[in-house]
């Protein structure tokens, strides 16, 4: 029994490629070839970074697509033996062609469902970036670098090596607010924040904890280091930062030796450092529980 639509030639390979058994097969592979195409994506979209690890997301939606789209692609290909190989001469049924468009919905909306985890995952990223990132200064905020200090405090520990921390304030910068404007007052902030990440070493980490206030972690650094460091720091800083007035921006600086688990304890022996520079004339280096080591003209 023949099909409706069929033509002469059915023996020879063109007469079949005419026929509707040939659409019909041609349209279940293409549907398989594409769901196989959008597991494939799923699969590999496991393998890309989706957020630091506070917000990262477990992969059940792409695991679980790939497989449905896998079982789709198989049951498509079985499809389409059974209908265009092992019943070849039994009308295909219009239920059949209805189901071959519909099934083509399923590795579409599979790609638009990548599509969409894509965009969540580079919001989360971006989300994450944002928590831990000072908007203004690209530094870390003090939560980043609370954070990310802990962290390299323990590298240090584990290699027996010496850290210190360095605080930073810029002197008399409320003036630069009051006289010249806060956008004034933002240039010099974003300005400190290139001299600090330009005087620094890779492994050296800079942050921004609010207002005019810096702090930098130096890991594999003895008190001595860190202190000729924030000294190097000082001096660029006065010739990297123009005023937006008449004068120099400087910025007094306190350094304090630190041990992991002792971060906060290590921030507040440099701020009382800091504060005994600023007492002591601003423009100047102070250690913690120490004289001063290094200063500079008096601002």
């Amino acid at each position: 029994m023949t099909r409706s639509g069929a033509v002469p030639g059915r023996g020879s390979i063109l007469g079949y490629l005419t026929t509707f058994d040939a659409l019909y097969a041609a349209g279940r592979a293409v549907i398989a070839l594409l769901c196989v195409v959008a597991a494939a994506l799923a699969l590999l979209s496991l393998l890309r970074p989706v957020a630091p690890a506070g917000l990262a997301t477990r992969p059940v939606l792409p695991l679980a697509g790939a497989l449905l789209l896998l079982v789709a692609a198989g049951l498509s290909v079985r499809d389409a033996w059974e209908n265009a190989v092992i019943h070849a001469g039994d009308p295909i049924p219009q239920a059949s062609w209805a189901w071959l468009a519909f099934d083509l919905l399923l590795p579409l909306l599979g790609l638009l469902l990548l599509r969409a985890l894509a965009e969540r995952d580079a919001a989360l990223r971006d989300l994450a970036r944002q928590a831990v990132t000072d908007p203004l200064t690209g530094l870390r905020n003090r939560r980043g670098f609370l954070a990310e200090a802990e962290v390299a405090l323990a590298r240090c520990a584990r290699a027996g090596q010496a850290a210190a921390v360095v605080m930073v304030d810029l002197d008399r910068f409320k003036s630069i607010n009051d006289r010249h404007g806060h956008p004034a007052g933002d240039a010099v902030l974003r300005a400190t924040a290139t001299s600090l990440r330009a005087g620094l070493r890779a492994g050296d980490l800079p942050g921004r904890l609010g207002g005019e206030e810096f702090v930098l972690l130096l890991p594999d650094a003895d008190l001595a280091a860190a202190a000729a460091t924030a000294e190097r720091l000082r001096a660029a800083l006065t010739q990297d930062v123009p005023h937006p007035g008449a004068g120099a921006v400087t910025a007094s600086f306190g350094v304090a030796p630190v041990e992991a688990g002792a971060l906060e304890a290590a921030l507040a022996a440099a701020d009382q450092a800091l504060y005994r520079a600023k007492q002591g004339g601003r423009d100047r280096v102070e250690l913690a529980g120490g004289p001063v080591l290094l200063e500079g003209a008096a601002a």
